[in-house]
């Protein structure tokens, strides 16, 4: 048929006809194939009918090879210069992936269930060839094609890719819109919990991620980096109270997230940081040669007592500083007054008065 329309209807009704119909999805498989081979790609109409024959394939009961095959045309489609091919190319892949990964969950015990995600399986490993190409869709100017680019990564992420494509989207997070990045927090919190190698890993994320958006982060943000540091052995309390004293100490005053979480943790943990603190990774066999310099060794060097309040002190004090961090700091200092309350020295005594007055100095707010 040289009718692109007519084509396009053919497609669509062998849709209707091959849909959880195992007999007549076999037999339309050798025309599906076919078209997907031999349609040309350098007019619009021929990117319609392989787009329409992506979506016959994706519907009915296909074969494996046939469904790489669709995702291939997609991942064609995804270096195409126009914007709208891109777009729909990353739309279908994501409506493919979530719809395949919805079937996993409800049909994990029966046989048509197992058929399903064997379908859902193929699509997303086929896909994961195309990880960097989607990756760089992430820098493209047009806004609408980061926001699909950023939801079909969230179906790409896995256990054996999570921290690169993690290290994507917090690297994305410091540049897209800030009306965004409450819901792109969340949903890297839902990566993190999912699939992290390990806690040192998952804090220090969460950690990163509130340096980038901490005023925009939700409260179940805060909560949860609050309850994994909790959680964690003291070694990693040790690592997070430096880190996120640092960072507090860096900022402007104006990520509230991370000033919330670091002010609970210096008042938790704060005489960790009299002691000082290395790390040094293990170094794995995949790390030999040059990928050694991937093994980052982390070192904090032990603070006075009062340098501890003199930091806390200073946030506290910032013209930016929101009032509940502000509140969050007072507790702080009544914490620290017990954590610091062994000390014998002249030094630590005046660091313990000096608590004690500025717990006095804001009794009435």
């Amino acid at each position: 048929l040289s009718d692109p329309f007519l084509q396009v209807q053919l497609l669509t009704l062998l849709r209707l006809l091959g849909a959880n119909n195992v007999k007549a999805s076999e037999e339309m498989n050798d025309v599906l194939a076919q078209v997907a081979t031999n349609t040309e790609t350098s007019k619009n109409a021929g990117n319609a009918i392989l787009y329409e024959c992506v979506q016959t394939i994706m519907a009915v009961e296909s074969d494996d090879g046939l469904r790489v095959l669709a995702v291939n045309i997609l991942g064609r489609f995804l270096l195409n210069r126009d914007n709208n091919i891109r777009y729909v190319a990353l739309n279908t892949l994501a409506r493919c992936i979530a719809d395949g990964a919805q079937g996993m969950e409800e049909g994990e015990t029966g046989a048509v269930g197992g058929e399903e995600n064997n379908n859902a399986n193929t699509a997303a490993s086929a896909l994961q060839r195309h990880r960097t190409t989607v990756v760089d869709c992430l820098k493209d100017p047009d806004i609408s094609i980061r926001q699909r680019a950023l939801e079909l990564i969230y179906h790409l992420v896995n256990s054996s890719n999570v921290t690169n494509l993690t290290a994507e989207l917090l690297n994305y997070l410091v540049l897209c819109p800030r009306e965004h990045r409450a819901d792109i927090c969340t949903r890297i919190l839902r990566v993190v919990d999912k699939y992290s190698p390990d806690d040192r890993w998952r804090v220090d994320t969460l950690i990163t991620m509130l340096t980038i958006a901490g005023r925009e982060c939700a409260t179940n943000v805060q909560s949860s980096t609050v309850v994994y540091i909790s959680r964690s052995s003291e070694d990693l309390r040790a690592y997070s109270t430096h880190k996120l004293l640092k960072a507090m100490r860096d900022d402007d005053g104006s990520q509230r997230g991370l000033l919330n979480v670091g002010m609970w943790c210096v008042g938790e943990y704060g005489d960790l940081l009299l002691r000082p603190y290395s790390y040094h990774p293990p170094q794995t066999e995949e790390e030999d040669g040059d990928n050694a310099l991937q093994a980052v060794s982390v070192t904090f060097m032990a603070l006075e007592p009062a340098a501890v309040v003199s930091i806390v002190e200073e946030v506290m004090n910032r013209h930016t500083c929101p009032l509940e961090v502000k509140a969050r700091a007072l507790t702080c200092f009544a914490k620290l007054r017990e954590r610091f309350a062994n000390g014998d020295t002249a030094a630590e005594a005046a660091t313990l008065d000096k608590l004690s007055t500025l717990a006095r100095k804001h009794e009435g707010s």
